[in-house]
């Protein structure tokens, strides 16, 4: 049993038992005795004894809590051996029950344990079974994979080598197509050229023929200027100066040609009368050699 055999003034702590204390309204009473006491002093503020005695009776107060709580630890500590030892020796007696438990429960253990044993057996037998179902469900579908595989390989290549003939089948028909077209551009050229040809040959024998034509207008001309009097002057057709010589109708031919593209058709007539005219002479001038 803890005691103590100090004193603060307010509590004679050498008569206090602290299992009392503790229990039973023990701490009520301690209290109400200090409780006394404080409210028994009369508070002096006016001189410095007055409020000595005032922090005194205070730190009083808070020394006779320190004591009676260290009244309390004591008490619990000396309790706190004595339940020690209960709880080893409580212990002490579980680990003792308990191997007799597991002595009294072995041959179920065991047995138990030993239908573990073959249910895990089972197990791994049927996980064994399941993995190898697996394994050979995996090796046909892998292979019916690589069947498919295979297959669309060839079709794929079918494929290509259809492509490849019908791109190749292409190429040749747009040769073919391309020659021909060259070839046809080529005939049409020289078609073309040939007709230019042609063209430039009919051309030149016209140009020739007006040329002749002009010539004999010139000499038919000439021939009636000289029948004429001299003192007839004849004027050009196109800007009115004088002509370049008696039968003819133009001073140049710059003339000449200005006055074609003006009046195709009239130049063309002109020159049908001309040689008409030149025609007609020829007869009558056979008719006179006759």
């Amino acid at each position: 049993m803890a005691t103590s055999t100090e004193s603060t003034e307010l509590i004679q702590v050498e008569s206090l038992n602290a299992i009392d204390l503790f229990t039973a309204g023990g701490v009520d009473n301690i209290v109400k005795q200090i409780k006394e006491k404080v409210e028994a002093h009369v508070p002096d503020l006016e001189t410095v004894k007055g409020r000595s005695e005032i922090a005194s009776l205070a730190y009083k107060v808070s020394r006779s809590k320190t004591i009676l709580d260290g009244l309390g630890k004591d008490l619990v500590a000396d309790r706190k051996r004595e339940l020690a030892k209960v709880d080893a020796e409580r212990k002490r007696l579980r680990d003792e029950l308990d191997r007799l438990r597991d002595y009294a429960r072995q041959p179920l253990t065991a047995w138990e344990e030993e239908q573990k044993r073959i249910e895990e057996a089972k197990r791994l037998q049927a996980e064994k079974d399941q993995a190898e179902e697996e394994a050979h469900a995996e090796y046909a579908l892998r292979e019916r994979e690589r069947v498919v595989r295979e297959r669309e390989a060839e079709i794929a290549r079918q494929e290509a080598e259809r492509k490849a003939k019908e791109e190749a089948e292409r190429l040749e028909r747009e040769r073919k197509e391309r020659e021909e077209r060259i070839a046809k551009e080529a005939e049409d050229r020289a078609r073309r050229d040939a007709e230019m040809a042609l063209q430039k040959e009919r051309e030149a024998r016209e140009r020739a023929e007006r040329e002749k034509i002009e010539a004999e207008a010139r000499a038919k001309a000439e021939r009636e200027a000289a029948v004429r009097e001299a003192s007839e002057e004849q004027r050009c057709l196109v800007c009115d100066k004088p002509a370049l010589f008696r039968s003819a109708v133009f001073c140049s031919q710059d003339c000449r040609t200005a006055y074609v593209k003006a009046h195709p058709k009239g130049y063309r007539q002109m020159i049908d009368d001309v040689l008409a005219e030149a025609r007609q002479s020829e007869q009558e001038g056979g008719e006179h050699g006759n």
